[in-house]
């Protein structure tokens, strides 16, 4: 869980640390804040940690996409039949929905690749903030734009080696989305 004084919004954590998890397909992304007053033993504090927080969800309520030419819930039940036909297609065959839940993060096929979280890993991957629009003066069409999008959250953006770009909340590191 989320110490109070880091979910105040305006409270960012100052910078986000990429490392490896316990399989070379696994990985953590950590939100790191610094406290220079005499409030804990360690200046370097982790808010949350992004494998940690979607390990304590279940995988099919996670908002996971499908890119392409047109935006689709990654569920068997959505996806085209060409996409199920390269799932299914893999050795084993017929494996497609397994492979498809693996993706999606559930860990309990033992036939599948072994997981110790459901974040991908991101070594070499750039963290990207984007926070709300800024306003822009002189910007035909800004204004409106901006007073729409003013109260959406600041979100850390990481691409993972299984795919998925995955947009957190960068306060909370919570999953807003994620897409393949």
């Amino acid at each position: 869980s989320i110490s109070a004084s880091f979910a105040t919004p305006g409270q960012l954590p100052l910078g986000y640390r990429v490392s490896s998890g316990n399989y070379p397909w696994t990985g953590r992304l950590h939100a790191l804040a610094f406290r220079t007053a005499a409030l804990s033993s360690s200046p370097v504090q982790m808010p949350w940690e992004a494998g940690d927080q979607l390990d304590r969800q279940e995988p099919h309520v996670r908002r996971l996409y499908l890119g392409g030419s047109q935006l689709a819930p990654l569920r068997w039940s959505a996806i085209d039949d060409d996409a199920r036909s390269v799932l299914d297609g893999v050795t084993p065959e017929g494996a497609g929905q397994a492979r498809l839940a693996w993706l999606q993060g559930d860990m309990r096929n033992a036939a599948l690749r072994r997981r110790d979280t459901r974040l991908g890993n991101a070594a070499g991957a750039r963290v990207h903030v984007v926070a709300p629009p800024a306003w822009l003066p002189m910007q035909p069409g800004h204004t409106d734009f901006r007073q729409r999008h003013a109260r959406r959250p600041t979100v850390v953006w990481l691409g993972t080696r299984d795919g998925l770009l995955h947009g957190f909340d960068a306060v909370t590191g919570q999953e807003l989305a994620g897409y393949l």
